[in-house]
């Protein structure tokens, strides 16, 4: 039973977060309880007065406690009363208390959401509470017909995460949203039919056949289904569950700091050796012989304190044993440290060994013991080793070399130098921690298979037998990978360090200048002992070969009297990919020369292209390597996980597109042959790319994949030039949409659906590799990756407007919909740490892309592009992110609606329309519907600009944008109200928000200049007589008018009105309007025009009629007074014609617009029913009729009163 002790949870959590508001004096908290306590439905019209009393005396921050109380105090403990308390909340019609509530609900759920489910003391009591929660935020929401957002919460994602996350997340959340979803019953528009609830539901079911599901989770969503009057045999299964690409993307909402695994399975692991090549994961940050806990049993393995080892090698093992070169077994050159093969060719299985013998398959988890030992342990010995050598290294060959001109002698003893250091370090630090841990392994992947070894001692002692006879066999060969691994990657790692010593030495000999004649080195080596003095010039020969001794000196493996460098280098040379995977953590704290992350943007751009003459580049990564590595790189150190896959982006970094280009590696324009070539080149590393790109491993580390395929773009030479880097994405992109084309087209057995899944594979791999690249391909300045975006996003567009120029009435825009829209997703997310800098860079360019393939420019992309730019991502990225500037963004979307209202006004001016323009218009009118409930003051801010271009026959489009009004506005009623009442409204003295400064709105100089005279002097009397031929343009009936002049000449001249009037400090109204010479212009232009002019006058003010404002006020004033003092009755038809127009249109109907209406009806000052056009017709009169009446106007009564007057 739920008490006070439950809410604990709830009271504690909004402690912590402050979000407990102040309780009032305690006479009114004794009020409010003791109103609760007695509260019913027989007393509900009293206790509300009572509340209402007690809200007007206690003010705004009554409203959120009483919010507070209500849910925590009340809702939550009290299940039985929610519809009590729910109609208590419609009774007291508050919209402030309303929306508090509902925070406070929300609120309350994420905390419970997010509570630590494995207590078991408080789990029923929690979770009874989420239910309780989601019966309330049901009767709140959907049974008043109110969506359940997804930005406070969204139901058919946390269902994903809690799947995702395991049996205990479902126990919270699978109840919760079943007791949200039972108020679906009492909704007229949420009906479990609705596409919204029913998608919810589908998850419910597919849960529900999940077989290991618990018994009450299958009894919450069957009672649910049955009170909803659904049979769950009846839905058809979509596998969205086993959508794992979907899956990890899903928002956290259970939790911000776990991250998404997989799925919770009944079953036990089998108990067999892992699969070759296959690696449990370990965590790569910690020196030691203890694998995890679901690896090895505890005791398996003595752990070795890595600080020990370092110590031991500071204090005295730091000397190379003359016995480490006379025992070693191995060249240098023996090992190949390119992937962790290398290793496989030289691994020893003993033989005769008792324990194979009898059990022979056991020889086969020999190879992967080594190699996850090996693993393990060579990212931090290595990254040690090197923060130690280069350290050292730096310093003495800088003070060494530093009068040196020859940039070959700087380099080459600084390889070296480090070459021998790294290896020693890597060599004392390594060797008892991988004895250990290659034990470990061993009798962990030995005991596991044969299970009878913990109750039979004989086969006990053959595995330690075994055990320790393979380790002493291998303990060489796997030290020595490490030791070269850690050399080769400390040769790069020299060359980031001494690049900028390098560049000097270069630019020097250019120049042709002595190096180093202005360096203040030169006086100090005056003041040096002769000794150590050091001089100009290039050191010498036997200064050198101190340095050339180390490189025939390399710890751990034999001694080499004829070291050829360059050979070296060229013979083997680690893999940047697997060199960076294998040193993920940071380097030691103690040594001066940062971490990766810092080097990175310094990174040397030869590296990846073969910087040595007649270097090559290593094998690629193996696949079912890669594959196997798991989720281990960046799980103990997070603030270097770029660094992982940064080193190979780096490469990007060379081309001019994304940085500068190599100029030794230029090349010249490719040729056919040659584009033929690459073209195979990038079929290839497709191919590569989409057996991977899917994968649960790319799913959980995707840095690794990037990593990896980015190898085989460098190995391929696709990222030698920025002209390969353009030509692959060309390819690329030509590739999709080829093969999207040639799906759509084919008679598949497969079926439609099977034919689109397979596109969007295609697609979505590309998409996926391109934000990878975007992503994680720039230094600190950003401008690698949004001129990556851009390049990619021209490239998207050129295909586009190429395939429509080719295909004709073949084409189809899906593909690139796709793409762009993938790409805008998965690169304009909110609150992305990697991207945010550069978000408002991204958001200008799709605007860009997607501004040259308007529908203008590409018209068989129309429905395609209509699709992206009223995409909910797209809306909510542009207009709902309060990170960036909203008048940027705003003035962009609005950029974006008026390309494709442009499209459609020439079409809409003449009818019929065709069936494609229908159907466009419908999607038209949608997204505006969106816009105009979600984002209403966009619509307000530019509607001039929007009507300047909508035909002035295209009225419900017209309507829909006039209709908008500010979200913290309540409209007054406009039949109701009595128009002195409504004048009298602050809102109607206020001026609106206006897109630009009115003053440039009149592009014509002389015009402007003229009217501004009249306006101000009203001398000028001809210029009225002149003013319709700045209007007209031509002779031709429909267009001899200048439509955007009028409507800039409307509301110029009303804004001008409008600033004389606050100006003087008078009201608007028919009184003050008159008789100025802003009214000479509007009365003037009604009569000199023709009826086709003016049409456009009453259309362009009554463009103004909208929400509460002064605008609206005084444009109502001067439509009225033009009707009250036309001489001609065809001047009061055609206003008629104008308002009624828009009020016989579909629904919605600006505020403005029925105010004037019904006062023009209403008023008999207008004698509005006394005329003949009322009566041209019956059906015309029957229809003003009808009109009156929804207006609550009766015409009888009116004419009786014009009669009297």
């Amino acid at each position: 039973m739920l008490n006070a002790t439950n809410v604990d949870v709830l009271m504690n959590a909004t402690d912590r977060e402050g979000s407990r508001v102040p309780q009032p004096p305690p006479s009114i908290v004794e009020r409010v309880a003791f109103l609760c306590n007695n509260l019913s439905q027989v007393n509900l019209r009293q206790k509300t007065e009572e509340i209402k009393v007690i809200l007007r005396e206690c003010g705004e921050n009554f409203l959120r406690w009483f919010a507070q109380y209500l849910v925590m105090k009340r809702v939550t403990l009290e299940q039985n009363f929610q519809p009590l308390y729910n109609s208590f909340l419609l009774s007291i019609n508050d919209e402030n208390l309303d929306r508090y509530v509902k925070q406070e609900t929300f609120r309350n759920i994420k905390i419970l959401l997010r509570s630590d489910k494995g207590n078991a003391a408080s789990n029923f009591g929690d979770r009874q509470l989420l239910k309780n929660l989601g019966l309330w935020l049901g009767q709140i929401t959907i049974s008043r017909n109110k969506p359940i957002l997804t930005r406070d919460l969204d139901l058919k994602c946390l269902l994903f995460e809690a799947f995702y996350k395991g049996q205990q997340e479902l126990l919270y959340v699978v109840p919760f949203v079943a007791k949200t979803l039972l108020s679906c019953t009492k909704s007229e528009l949420f009906i479990p039919t609705c596409a919204w609830i029913f998608s919810i539901i589908r998850v419910l079911a597919e849960i529900h056949n999940e077989p290991d599901l618990k018994l009450n989770l299958k009894f919450e969503i069957e009672v649910l289904c049955k009170d909803l009057g659904i049979d769950l045999s009846q839905i058809e299964p979509t596998g969205v569950l086993k959508d794992t690409e979907r899956l990890v993307r899903v928002p956290q909402q259970l939790g911000e700091l776990a991250s998404l695994s997989q799925p919770e399975s009944g079953s036990q692991m089998p108990l067999g050796p892992p699969p070759m090549g296959i690696a449990p994961p370990i965590d790569p940050g910690r020196v030691s012989g203890r694998a995890s806990a679901n690896l090895m049993p505890p005791t398996s393995v003595t752990p070795v304190n890595e600080l020990s080892a370092i110590d031991q090698a500071k204090h005295g093992a730091a000397v190379q044993p003359p016995s480490i070169f006379l025992s070693a077994s191995f060249n240098y050159g023996d090992i190949n440290v390119a992937t962790l093969d290398g290793l496989a060719h030289h691994i020893n299985i003993p033989a005769n060994l008792p324990l194979f013998n009898t059990y022979p398959e056991l020889k086969a988890a020999v190879r992967p013991a080594i190699n996850q030992a090996v693993k393990e342990l060579i990212g931090a010995i290595g990254e040690r080793a090197i923060s130690v050598a280069i350290a050292v290294t730096e310093q003495v060959c800088k003070k060494d070399f530093a009068l040196d001109p020859n940039p070959q002698h700087l380099r080459r003893g600084a390889h070296q130098m480090a070459r021998s250091m790294t290896a020693a370090m890597a060599w004392i630090t390594c060797r008892e921690p991988l004895q250990n841990t290659i034990l470990g392994y061993l009798k962990h992947y030995f005991t596991t298979h044969l299970q009878q070894a913990a109750t039979n001692p004989e086969i006990a002692k053959l595995i330690e037998e075994a055990v320790l006879q393979t380790m002493e066999a291998n303990i060489e060969l796997a030290t020595n990978f490490i030791v070269k691994t850690a050399c080769e990657q400390a040769m790069i790692e020299v060359d980031k360090r001494f690049e900028k010593e390098i560049t000097a030495r270069q630019q020097a000999a250019k120049e042709l200048k002595t190096f180093g004649e202005d360096s203040p080195q030169i006086k100090i080596q005056l003041y040096m002992p002769e000794s150590i003095r050091i001089l100009p010039g290039p050191i010498s020969d036997a200064d050198m070969k101190i340095y050339d001794d180390y490189s025939s000196k390399i710890c751990g493996f034999k001694p080499n009297q004829n070291f050829d460098e360059s050979a070296f280098r060229n013979q083997q040379m680690v893999p940047p990919s697997l060199s960076q995977a294998q040193f993920p953590t940071q380097m030691g704290a103690s040594r001066p020369i940062g971490t990766t992350s810092s080097m990175a943007p310094n990174f040397n751009q030869a590296q990846f292209a073969g910087q040595l003459s007649g270097g090559r580049i290593p094998a690629n990564i193996d696949p079912n390597l890669f594959a196997s590595q798991g989720n281990r790189m960046t799980s103990t150190t997070p603030t270097l996980g770029p660094d992982v896959s940064q080193a190979i982006i780096e490469q990007l970094r060379a081309n001019r597109s994304i940085g500068n280009a190599t100029p030794m590696l230029g090349m010249q324009p490719l040729e056919q042959h040659q584009l033929e070539q690459l073209r195979s080149k990038v079929e290839l590393i497709v191919r590569e790319w989409m057996a991977i790109c899917f994968t649960s491993v790319t799913q959980q580390d995707p840095r690794r994949a990037l990593a990896h395929i980015v190898q085989s773009m460098h190995r391929e030479g696709i990222l030698m030039t920025d002209e390969t880097v353009t030509k692959f994405f060309h390819i690329y992109v030509n590739i999709c949409v080829d093969v999207t084309h040639r799906l759509l087209n084919s008679d598949s057995q497969g079926g439609q659906i099977s034919v689109r899944h397979r596109c969007y594979l295609t697609l979505d791999a590309f998409t996926k590799l391109t934000c990878l690249m975007v992503r994680y391909s720039d230094g600190p300045q950003h401008s690698t990756r949004i001129n990556l975006l851009k390049k990619v996003l021209n490239i998207v567009t050129q295909a586009l407007h190429h395939s429509h120029e080719n295909r004709k009435g073949e084409f189809d825009g899906m593909p690139f919909m796709r793409i762009i829209l993938n790409l805008f997703s998965n690169l304009a997310r909110v609150n992305d740490p990697i991207l945010d800098p550069i978000s408002w860079n991204i958001l200008e360019s799709f605007g860009q892309s997607l501004f040259v393939t308007q529908p203008r420019r590409a018209p068989g992309f129309t429905f395609h592009w209509l699709t992206i730019i009223g995409h909910r991502d797209f809306i909510g990225r542009l207009l709902a992110d309060e990170s960036q500037d909203p008048h940027r963004t705003g003035a962009m979307y609005t950029q974006l609606l008026l390309c494709h209202i442009k499209f459609l006004a020439p079409y809409l001016r003449n009818l019929p329309l065709p069936q494609s323009i229908q159907t466009l218009l419908k999607g038209t009118l949608r997204v505006l519907l969106v816009i105009l409930h979600d984002f209403p003051e966009l619509l307000c801010e530019y509607h001039y600009v929007y009507c300047d271009y909508i035909p002035p026959d295209c009225i419900q489009l017209r309507n829909l944008i006039l209709s908008a009004y500010p979200r913290n506005m309540r409209l007054p009623d406009p039949f109701n109200e009595s128009m002195e009442m409504i004048e009298n409204l602050q809102d109607m003295a206020v001026n609106p928000k206006a897109h630009r400064e009115m003053a440039n709105i009149i592009q014509a100089p002389e015009l402007k200049a003229k009217l501004d005279e009249y306006l101000e002097t009203r001398s000028a009397v001809n210029f009225l007589s002149e003013l319709p031929s700045y209007l007209q343009v031509s002779q031709v009936p429909g267009s001899k008018y200048n439509s955007s002049t009028m409507n800039a000449i409307v509301l110029y001249v009303g804004t001008r009105a409008i600033d004389a009037l606050q100006a003087k400090k008078q009201k608007i109204s028919i009184q003050t309007v008159a008789h100025t010479p802003y009214m000479d212009i509007f009365q003037n232009l009604a009569v000199s025009l023709c009826t086709e002019g003016r049409h456009l006058l009453f259309n362009s003010i009554a463009n103004q009629l909208r929400y509460p404002n002064s605008h609206t006020h005084y444009f109502s004033c001067t439509m009225l007074y033009l009707f009250l003092e036309a001489n001609l009755e065809v001047i009061q038809e055609q206003i008629t014609r104008i308002l009624f127009q828009r009020l016989v249109a579909l629904r919605p109907h600006p505020w403005g617009l029925l105010i004037t209406f019904v006062e023009l009806i209403r008023n008999p000052q207008y004698g509005f029913w006394g005329h003949e056009f009322i009566r041209c017709a019956p059906e015309i009169e029957q229809l003003f009729i009808s009109v009156a009446n929804s207006c609550n106007v009766n015409p009888q009564q009116i004419l009786a009163q014009q009669k009297r007057v």
